[in-house]
């Protein structure tokens, strides 16, 4: 039987109408929806599904939506899996619906934390107004040394924040200093560097507010051991301790993800199958510019016509 590694998505993935089909397909899908809706105390649906008020890509909507989703495409999986689930990852937000799904943290209490986990993050990009930049083409200490380089000549914040794949590195910080590493990578060779479509330089030290926040937050909650072997971002290998994984999801705020660590870990742990669960196909790609030999399939695209209620 096949060692799986079910992989969650972060913030990004979102689209409207996601998780419509299988809201009209399965009784138990709707069920989690109306369950979310309920502790949130608004139509995250209805966000989801047709984002009536242009909700969505906001950080404060999109990572409940992003979660809820993707915790309902879980409930799917989990009702037609033919192979062992061995492994749980997931990219930034990703990682609250793999700890959800390995039992870590209740669907409720880890949709509140996510919900507030957005409007942290938002007040602190408004706060400590930034952005995040994909690099293509570079290596990381290449990417590194542009970052210090940057920062030493603006004084203000530049850094590694994704590992996501080879070649594939994004930077983050104030937009000064990310002005001025656009202009060092293309010196070094960067085949482009591209300005992404966020609210603030997420997992960098300009999101220090909302790391605080965080931590106090999730002071509040009990955290489980995992049922399945869990790989943090901050760390790229595996944890089962509740105490530190509380505190490398506070990390995480602030810190790189090692997404390509992370797979490559997984990978070697033995896992055979990569499942991506959730809206989009970001981590489909990446895992297959990672090593091009895994077996990725992913649930939208790859799974979901042969999936029995």
């Amino acid at each position: 039987m096949k060692k799986a590694a079910v992989l969650f998505p972060g913030q990004g993935a979102q689209y409207a109408g996601m998780g419509k089909n299988i809201y009209d397909k399965y009784d138990y899908v709707r069920d989690i929806y109306k369950n979310a809706d309920n502790v949130l105390g608004f139509k995250i649906s209805d966000i989801c599904f047709s984002d009536p008020e242009a909700l969505l890509n906001t950080t404060e909507y999109s990572q409940p939506a992003i979660f809820t989703t993707s915790m309902a495409y879980f409930e799917i999986l989990k009702r037609s899996v033919d192979f062992e689930i061995f492994a749980m990852l997931g990219l930034s937000l990703g990682e609250y619906s793999a700890l959800t799904a390995s039992g870590v943290i209740a669907f409720e209490d880890a949709l509140k934390i996510v919900r507030l986990r957005g409007q942290l993050m938002q007040e602190a990009g408004e706060l400590n107004p930034g952005g995040m930049v994909s690099i293509i083409g570079l290596d990381r200490e290449t990417v590194k040394d542009i970052c210090a380089s940057a920062k030493g000549d603006t004084g203000v914040c530049c850094q590694i924040a994704n590992l996501n794949c080879p070649g594939q590195i994004v930077i983050s910080g104030d937009n000064d200093s990310l002005e001025r590493a656009i202009v060092l990578a293309k010196n070094a060779g960067a085949k482009k560097s591209i300005k992404l479509n966020v609210s603030g330089a997420f997992h960098s030290d300009l999101m220090e507010p909302a790391r605080e926040g965080l931590e106090y937050e999730l002071a509040k909650y009990k955290f489980s051991n995992p049922k399945n072997k869990f790989i943090p971002n901050v760390i790229a290998e595996l944890c089962r301790d509740p105490v530190l994984i509380k505190k490398l999801l506070v990390d995480q705020v602030c810190k790189p993800v090692l997404w390509e660590d992370s797979v490559i870990y997984a990978a070697k742990s033995g896992c055979d199958l990569f499942v991506e669960v959730g809206p989009g196909n970001v981590l489909k790609g990446l895992c297959k510019r990672i090593d091009k030999t895994l077996s990725v399939v992913n649930m939208e695209e790859d799974t979901l016509s042969n999936i029995a209620a």
